[in-house]
């Protein structure tokens, strides 16, 4: 970009000067100062500039005045916080929803005052903490996507672990049993953490941040469904009333057993696996962050597609082929949506009314077989599958979205919060009254 300002000046040098000395300084001081912005000149601008400096006749006591990099490393660094308010916000709703019963719990405080006073007390500390860990950091919507989700992996992992080692149960000793407390309050800052050290690494966009937490949620969950499908529920299809107590007793700890070996594949297995995946297939790829809800949507579309197809298909089906197979389609759905919108780039906005679109489809199919009087069960999900389909093309149709590219790397969501006051009218009196204003931009 600077090297095509420069080459954009030279044609001037064509031009009859006519003694305009001093016109002729500005143009080349231009020319430096665009080819001087990132702090340094590359060999090819130094070619640039010596050309127009010869050309333009430039003495050399003004070129030393003219030729001055600027000082990058002193200029004052504003950061990026688009994202931080999305960082506390989560880490409150965090704070009051698990430090505030567990701090009691792992304390033996059996004072009923004290659980509402630790819930307001780990809101409002949640708040401030966040607010003075984040104050100079950098943390674009990427990073604070990042770390988002690294909190609620490391929520996810530390039930997980409590569940793999049995540390629920109450015949467990007393400090065993304060353990699940005390694991599940470490997982969600030690999740945060890795999530950061991730986007530190990776420097994702914010497109790319949401695909690549997107695929480590759907790895867990495939991960869940392929692991019922070779070992299902052994009670599935059992009546429970005519088992005897051992037997039931069995049942359940065969249960058990079948969940903590699920728990244990889609922690060690699924999540590491779907990030992997996540990252093969998003980080050479443009993704705006309406490019990332499109792709969400791709996951709901092949899911209740598949899960409409089967019902027209099929009269019966176990309950782990049909989860198998709408697994399959649901991460299909990705895959489509994901060469659908190729060459295009969404904004927020678009994406969310693609959703309207979709959703409007299927109120429309329905409400047409409502209309129609249709009973039939089948033909009720053929119209609704229709609807769907018609509502998502529709709807593409009519957005005016850009190509490809013309959004990667921009943050598109803007959420402001400013003071204000509103007029309250009482009778014949009217008072004004403090509040706030929102002001959200997708």
């Amino acid at each position: 970009m600077k090297a095509q300002a420069i080459i954009l000046i030279i044609p001037f040098l064509f031009l009859p000067t006519f003694g305009q000395q001093k016109s002729d300084v500005s143009l080349y001081k231009k020319a430096w100062q665009t080819a001087a912005s990132d702090g340094k000149i590359t060999r090819d601008e130094r070619a640039l500039l010596d050309l127009l400096a010869k050309s333009f006749s430039i003495p050399p006591d003004s070129l030393r005045t003219i030729e001055i990099l600027p000082d990058l490393a002193s200029a004052e660094h504003k950061p990026d916080q688009s994202g931080r308010w999305p960082l506390v916000l989560q880490n409150m709703v965090i704070g009051s929803g698990l430090y505030g019963w567990a701090i009691p719990y792992v304390l033996n405080v059996m004072d009923t005052k004290w659980l509402p006073g630790m819930e307001m007390l780990s809101l409002g500390g949640s708040f401030y903490l966040t607010y003075q860990t984040t104050k100079k950091m950098d943390i674009p919507h990427s990073r604070a996507q990042m770390m988002r989700y690294g909190g609620l992996a490391g929520l996810r992992y530390g039930f997980g672990i409590n569940t793999v080692f049995d540390l629920y149960e109450s015949t467990a000793t007393e400090n065993s049993r304060k353990g699940w407390a005390y694991i599940l309050m470490a997982s969600v800052p030690a999740g945060m953490y890795i999530g950061d050290r991730l986007y530190k690494k990776l420097h994702p966009t914010n497109g790319q941040a949401w695909m690549l937490t997107g695929w480590t949620a759907v790895g867990g969950i495939s991960m869940r469904i392929l692991a019922n499908f070779f070992d299902p529920d052994p009670g599935y299809g059992v009546e429970s009333v005519t088992q005897t107590e051992a037997e039931w007793r069995q049942l359940d700890r065969e249960k058990q057993t079948r969940n903590r070996t699920h728990t244990a594949l889609e922690l060690l297995v699924g999540y590491p696996a779907g990030f992997w995946v996540g990252k093969q297939l998003t980080m050479q790829k443009n993704y705006s962050f309406g490019d990332a809800l499109m792709l969400y949507q791709g996951y709901a579309f092949g899911f209740f597609n598949t899960m409409a197809l089967q019902s027209l298909l099929f009269n019966e089906g176990t309950e782990k082929n049909w989860l198998l197979v709408n697994g399959i389609g649901a991460v299909s759905g990705i895959l489509l949506y994901d060469k659908w919108i190729a060459h295009d780039d969404f904004t927020a906005g678009q994406s969310i009314l693609m959703a309207l679109g979709s959703g409007s489809g299927i109120m429309f199919g329905f409400g047409t077989a409502i209309i129609l009087d249709i009973q039939n069960v089948k033909s009720m999900m053929a119209l609704v599958l229709s609807g769907y389909t018609a509502g998502t093309i529709l709807t593409r149709r009519i957005l005016d979205v850009k190509p490809d590219g013309s959004l990667t790397g921009k943050e598109q969501k803007k959420f402001a919060v400013m003071p204000t006051v509103f007029p309250v009218v009482s009778g014949s009196k009217t008072t004004w009254a403090p509040g706030l204003a929102v002001n959200v931009e997708l």
